[in-house]
């Protein structure tokens, strides 16, 4: 059996070294979503890589077992924000600050 972590952690840069170095799950089995943690030397490799992450993932997988990995198989990936590392034995979300139009 292969686990969509699995499959995560075998996706390769363009030097051939593994894109993610940790694939962690949510302790709360509610939340939909997954952390990936990359190196940071890896951060505009990855952005390039997102969008066509999903199609990179279905070669990896035979086609009649896409609807197990995706929810919606047209749909593709749902990317969020950015995390920050543990602290406090807690994952931190960067906040985000939205600029005004005046400003």
């Amino acid at each position: 059996m292969v686990s969509i972590r699995s499959i995560l952690l075998l996706l390769p840069t363009t030097n051939l070294i593994p894109l993610f170095h940790g694939i962690d799950h949510q302790h709360d089995p509610s939340i939909p979503y997954i952390l990936a943690k990359y190196p940071e030397q890896h951060a505009a490799e990855l952005i390039n890589a997102i969008p066509t992450m999903d199609a990179a993932l279905k070669l990896c997988i035979p086609s009649e077992d896409h609807k197990k990995v995706f929810i919606d198989v047209n749909e593709g990936l749902t990317f969020g924000a950015k995390f920050q590392n543990y602290k406090n034995k807690k994952i931190r979300c960067i906040l985000f600050h939205n600029s005004s139009e005046t400003s």
